[in-house]
């Protein structure tokens, strides 16, 4: 019995407690005083809400002589600072807060009462800005500015430094010759390309460059792709294939689908068809190579 009311036990929840609200101990204290004000003014929906919740916890998990010991138990002890979060500061606060400023004053500002609607309507606009001002004053001097810790992400996707790089080269390209960012490429790594910067547009689904065969590669089969007029198909032919087909077709069909940019692997070997179908090579980024189409051909 004396191992279970350990005078220790009240500190540990204490430390927990204060690195649970380290830095925001006054909203804690409002936040509390809020609870005691709406237990006073005894709203049933107030104090199911907010009032009841908050005591059934403070006698069960916020309870040292109780959660201390259960936590060695159970492994929670390095992880009880957690347990606080449940507390509702700040959606307490807020509701207070939204209650302050939009209930309007029973009585006047002035020592005249009011004797117009307009008056009236005056009063309580200067009530809430007032109401409001004091709301946001007290968040500025006891709030802790989010500012010195803020940082614009860049690369908020976790992207692979190619497709970044590949990204940061046709959004420079594009600004330089005022081309349409949509690219043809078939390597599914390249799929983060969308996700990372979703202006370039992708021509391939992912379903073209992973689920669709192409077991019977014969002149006949591809001939009959081609008159299909199954773009998707079409480009695939060469983007993910390899296959070199009838370099009208594949102008006619880069053409009508807009593709201004390729990313191809370098180890296909397709930069001399590329060029003879109207694209120029402006760069190479770990294996692959990218092509624009050339202004001429536009």
């Amino acid at each position: 019995m004396e191992n279970f009311f350990r005078l220790s036990h009240i500190e540990f929840v204490f430390d927990m407690f204060r690195s649970a609200f380290g830095g925001i101990e006054w909203f804690v204290v409002a936040y509390l005083f809020c609870i005691a004000v709406f237990f006073i003014i005894g709203r049933q929906s107030l104090n199911l809400a907010f009032v009841y919740p908050d005591a059934f916890m403070a006698v069960t998990i916020f309870n040292p002589f109780v959660i201390v010991p259960l936590s060695e138990v159970i492994g929670l002890t390095t992880r009880m600072r957690r347990l606080f979060w449940l507390l509702p500061v700040n959606l307490v606060l807020s509701y207070a807060f939204t209650g302050i400023c939009m209930t309007p004053p029973r009585k006047s500002y002035l020592s005249v009462p009011p004797k117009t609607t307009h008056v009236q309507e005056a009063y309580n606009i200067l009530h809430r800005s007032m109401a409001a001002g004091c709301c946001v004053l007290f968040i500025a001097l006891f709030g802790s500015s989010a500012l010195p810790h803020l940082h614009v992400p860049q690369n908020l996707c976790k992207a692979d430094d190619t497709v970044v790089q590949i990204s940061e080269l046709i959004e420079e390209d594009a600004a330089a010759n005022g081309l349409f960012k949509k690219a043809l490429y078939a390597n599914e790594n390249l799929l983060e390309l969308r996700q990372y910067n979703p202006s370039i547009l992708g021509m391939l689904r992912r379903s073209d460059m992973t689920e669709w065969s192409l077991n019977d590669r014969s002149q006949e089969n591809i001939d009959r792709i081609i008159r299909s007029y199954h773009q998707p198909h079409i480009l695939a032919l060469v983007s993910r294939f390899g296959i070199r087909i009838d370099e009208a077709a594949f102008i006619e069909t880069t053409q009508r689908c807009r593709i201004d940019y390729i990313i191809q692997e370098k180890e296909m070997e397709l930069g001399d068809y590329y060029v003879s179908t109207g694209y120029e090579l402006i760069g190479e980024i770990g294996e692959f190579e990218i092509y624009h189409r050339t202004t001429a051909d536009e």
